[in-house]
């Protein structure tokens, strides 16, 4: 009966060997290896000596920029989703007001949709004017784009123009948003107007 208690002993350290050791070294280093992730991924809030340099913007006295939008999006196997499009204008300059002339909204073909503005609208420092096209206006398509045109009397930081486009119908969401490019800018001698 003793050599049957000393087969089963050996045959559990065997075991313990083969088997559980391995599983539980395997357990262990995986264990460490999540800690590390956890450690090297946690957010750690910048240090003085570590801060990145914003590069500051050049003061402008105008510019004409171009701004994709995007009436719908498709998914699935075509199906477009609507989004309402808000187009917004942000003036960054802590001082001087800008001057938008020009808003045009044009299609994905490149014509012209609307004309937002009757006539210039002026913003005041670090103030914001937006327009909207609603989930309701396809007419712009998936290429739809703005152009607008923007002065100051005196140069000032460039506003930041943007697209924000957003449906929140059904189960998923869909929100996106897409920055203006720069097509031309004024110089101090000849202001756009």
């Amino acid at each position: 009966q003793s050599d049957s208690v000393v087969k089963l002993y050996i045959k559990f350290l065997v075991m313990l060997v083969i088997v559980i050791l391995p599983v539980a070294i395997f357990a262990y280093w995986i264990d460490q290896r999540l800690n590390a992730f956890d450690r090297d991924h946690t957010f750690q809030p910048s240090q003085d000596g570590n801060l990145r340099q914003s590069i500051p913007a050049v003061p402008e006295k105008g510019q004409l920029v171009f701004v994709p939008a995007y009436s719908h999006v498709y998914h699935k196997e075509g199906a477009p989703i609507a989004l309402t499009i808000t187009l917004s204008v942000r003036n960054t300059d802590p001082e001087n007001s800008i001057v938008l002339s020009q808003v045009d909204y044009f299609n994905s073909e490149g014509s012209l949709v609307k004309r937002y503005l009757p006539q210039p609208i002026e913003i005041g420092p670090f103030a914001t004017n937006e327009f909207l096209v609603p989930q309701s206006d396809n007419e712009g398509g998936s290429g739809a784009n703005f152009l607008l045109r923007w002065g100051s009397e005196t140069p000032v930081s460039p506003p930041v123009i943007e697209t924000v486009m957003i449906n929140t119908e059904g189960s998923q969401g869909v929100s996106f948003a897409r920055s203006g490019i720069v097509l031309e800018r004024s110089s101090p001698e000849s202001p756009l107007e």
